[in-house]
């Protein structure tokens, strides 16, 4: 059994502005320049420093903009022996979650977009499988249950600080979205592997799923009525029911040779499978309701590799080269409003066909019985998708995928020096992403520099205790998780930024 709580404050939001002039005739700054000091938003903020750290945000929405999550969850395995080569397996789970997230999107002290988000979910599932190994083959035939209840009861207001100028009140409007989604999969399925002899094993796998999706989109809007008018009038937007329904076959098909005890290659076909759906997230249109839901996305995934061993099995390195073909493939779409005023559409559509392609290396090597080594590296020349239609009737094509960077390196070095009855470990690790875009837009300003992060720590390990000094992004290296495109709405792009420099101190027992 699990119990979570936690009660916290939403991370404020930066501001990256893109004019340097307002007026009739705008002047956009170059996306190197969007996010100083000499760029503001439509309304010309900005936070008055080239810190990029530095935020400038109301982030007071009820009460100090509270991030607070309840949950709780069981789980039990059982295991009963057949026979001496077969037994049944019983997975049982329940988990329950209570959410609450307060945001500001427009990361300014005005109050021009901010919301909440509260979600409820109920989750039911079963799994109950059957094992039976014998003599050259292990066998698996099994069958899985979930049920699923998610109620989300969400708000944005937008523009409240116009409620109370004259000109600008009728643009103001709050809209609550409240949505229930109800979830019921079954599968069946089976796996076999077969060795054909010592070197040679076949690895192949079969499920069937049904999946059926009940939900209901109510939306209501308030706006005010007169000027400074704060309680204003709530009227029904919309209520829109709906039902998703999808079955489908999936599987995989693996030939694993060992060539010697230090050699052995694989090659695999996978045929994957993401069922449709419904996005609960936050809409302010009927039209967006509509289009909500999204049909279930196939993959065709190849994959060839090999695994070398060498030092005594002391080192290791894996390679493979992969083909990832998706058709309909789902992807988060911020698509801009139709009307110039409204908020982007967000959206997870089906975007057609895509393909990806590249190459990943693993490797693994303890040097001495003191100093390990691991790295890791990702290539990925190819990421696009096909087309895509947006809801103004833009073609989008061969554009590449959200957060698909080219290269991705890792690596991870320790060093453990024994002293007295314990030891001391120097930890060193990185991570490197190089440059990739937040959308599908391929937009310049909703894009990320390639950079690398370094973490580092010290710990002395002593019986049941260990006592550690760490860092993280030691180099203070500028980056953001996410950059959301509100260029058409407010004139900026919010910012998500990642953590910067941290240093700590953890002291642990076990017992």
């Amino acid at each position: 059994m699990h119990v979570e709580k936690w009660d916290g404050t939403v991370q404020p939001v930066g501001n990256i502005g893109v004019y340097k002039q307002l007026g009739l005739t705008p002047t956009l700054c170059s996306p190197s320049e969007a996010g100083s000091s000499q760029c503001t938003d439509a309304f010309g903020f900005n936070d008055g420093s080239n810190d990029f750290y530095r935020v400038s945000v109301n982030n007071n929405i009820n009460n100090n903009s509270p991030h607070k999550t309840n949950s709780w969850g069981t789980d039990l395995n059982l295991n009963y022996q057949l026979t001496d080569n077969s037994y049944l397996v019983s997975i049982s789970s329940f988990n329950t979650l209570d959410r609450i997230h307060f945001f500001n999107s427009d990361g300014s002290p005005a109050a021009l977009v901010e919301g909440g988000q509260n979600v409820y979910t109920d989750v039911y599932s079963q799994e109950l499988r059957y094992h039976l190994e014998l003599e050259q083959a292990y066998f698996i035939v099994g069958g899985f249950y979930l049920d699923e209840s998610l109620t989300q009861d969400n708000f944005l207001d937008l523009f409240r600080d116009f409620r109370a100028v004259d000109s600008l009140f009728t643009n103001a409007a709050t809209f609550f979205y409240d949505n229930k989604i109800d979830t019921e999969i079954s599968a069946i399925f089976t796996h076999i592997d077969y060795d054909f002899n010592d070197q040679t094993t076949l690895s192949t796998g079969l499920r069937y799923t049904e999946e059926n999706i009940d939900y209901r989109a109510i939306g209501t809007i308030n706006v005010p009525l007169a000027v400074d008018e704060q309680v204003g009038l709530t009227v029904l937007g919309w209520n829109e029911p709906g039902k998703v329904k999808d079955h489908n076959v999936s599987g995989k098909i693996s030939i694993n040779h060992k060539f010697n005890s230090d050699f052995t290659a694989f090659l695999s076909y996978s045929r994957g499978y993401k069922s449709g759906g419904y996005n609960g997230a936050i809409i302010t249109t009927q039209e967006e309701a509509l289009r909500n839901d999204y049909g279930s996305e196939k993959l065709d995934a190849i994959e060839l590799g090999n695994r070398i061993y060498w030092d005594d099995d002391n080192a290791y390195l894996y390679l493979v080269l992969f083909n990832y073909d998706y058709q309909d493939q789902q992807v988060f779409m911020n698509q801009a409003a139709i009307s110039p005023i409204a908020p982007p559409i967000q959206l997870l559509d089906n975007v057609g066909e895509s393909n990806l392609y590249g190459a990943e290396a693993e490797l693994k090597w303890q040097l001495t019985s003191q100093f390990n080594v691991q790295l890791g590296i990702g290539y990925l020349p190819e990421a696009n998708l096909e087309k895509f239609v947006n809801a103004k009737g833009e073609k989008i094509t061969d554009n590449r995928l959200p957060f698909t960077s080219k290269w991705n390196m890792n690596g991870f070095l320790e060093y453990v020096l024994p002293i007295n009855d314990g030891e001391v470990l120097f930890q060193l690790n990185f991570d490197h992403q190089s440059d990739f875009y937040f959308d599908q837009n391929q937009n310049d300003y909703a894009s990320q520099k390639d950079y690398i992060l370094f973490n580092a720590r010290i710990a002395y390990e002593i019986d049941d205790w260990s006592m550690a000094v760490w860092g993280k992004n030691i180099t203070n290296e500028e980056y953001s998780n996410l950059k959301f495109d509100l260029v058409g709405l407010l004139g900026m792009l919010q910012d998500f930024k990642g953590e910067s420099r941290q240093f700590g101190v953890d002291i642990n027992y076990s017992f």
